[in-house]
């Protein structure tokens, strides 16, 4: 398993938390604020784990590419898809916070990357009502074609090797890509 994510974890708590504790294996970055993230990250031998906890904001997507970029790195993925598997997570995050959520509304979204062998494992949970992944709209309908709009899930469809839902207490997006 890669080391490198250990040192990504110390980085992300300096940069971005003002206390955090490190103990058995585990390390927790509380934020300084109640409208900071929570970021914590496990890491065994194997499977390796970056667990996110951030608000519904736009703002918080930052740091989700910034962690999904860097936990990537480290995974035998190239470049196409490296940005391609980025993407889809920005996307299903995006997704969460604005139609899972309402952008702003208080309400978090829990991110999950985790890597065992060769499978990256990423979930999405919303805190918003659901829907029906089956009525969303075709963005390479002709009507749809021209708007700046509307191509998350189709994103993620198309660059993962699968994406599942589930709904309990929220919407639960599990997508899974082999990468090695």
């Amino acid at each position: 398993m890669p080391t490198g994510l250990a040192s990504l974890a110390i980085v992300l708590s300096i940069a971005w938390y003002s206390a955090s504790e490190i103990s058995n294996g585990m390390l927790q970055a509380y934020p300084s604020t109640p409208n900071r993230l929570d970021f914590r990250y496990r890491m065994l031998q194997e499977p390796a784990e970056v667990q996110l906890n951030i608000g519904s904001r736009f703002e918080d997507l930052d740091l989700v590419d910034t962690v999904s970029a860097a936990v990537l790195e480290h995974v035998d993925i190239p470049g196409d898809l490296l940005e391609h598997t980025s993407l889809a997570i920005r996307e299903a995050a995006a997704n969460a916070i604005e139609h899972g959520n309402g952008a702003g509304s208080g309400k978090r979204v829990d991110i999950s990357i985790r890597i065992e062998g060769d499978l990256l494992t990423v979930v999405v949970r919303d805190e918003g009502e659901g829907f029906d992944p089956d009525k969303v709209a075709d963005p390479l309908a002709p009507d749809n074609l021209l708007k700046p709009r509307g191509r998350g899930i189709f994103l993620t469809r198309r660059f993962m090797d699968s994406v599942e839902y589930g709904f309990d207490g929220g919407t639960v997006m599990t997508m899974r890509k082999k990468v090695g």
